[in-house]
């Protein structure tokens, strides 16, 4: 009887875990589904700033860029619990976003 409580407590564990965060789902090696748009939203301002090549949105994409920056430099930031990224990788984010803040 204790292991069938202990495996439905860890199937409940595991279930309210996957419910409550589901950005944080492995989507290839190591790599989140809440990274992959995060990615993605990186991608997409960037390929915004290529075509537009004017100056009336570099304003819009450097606040947003700047923003990006902040935010993945602190240590204990919401981007770890709903994207599920770990800070390692959110280093090297930050650095990627605070040079494109530089070009916008």
């Amino acid at each position: 009887p204790n292991e069938d409580v202990a495996s439905a407590w860890r199937f409940g564990l595991r279930a309210r875990w996957v419910l409550a965060h589901p950005l944080q789902r492995v989507v290839f090696r190591s790599v989140t589904a809440g990274e992959v748009g995060y990615l993605g939203f990186l991608i997409s301002m960037f390929g915004v700033s290529v075509y537009k090549g004017d100056t009336k949105y570099s304003g819009k994409l450097a606040q947003i860029s700047l923003m990006l920056a902040f935010a993945t430099a602190a240590r204990n930031s919401p981007l770890t619990f709903l994207f599920g990224i770990p800070f390692e990788r959110r280093v090297a984010y930050h650095k990627m976003i605070a040079i494109f803040a530089n070009l916008c």
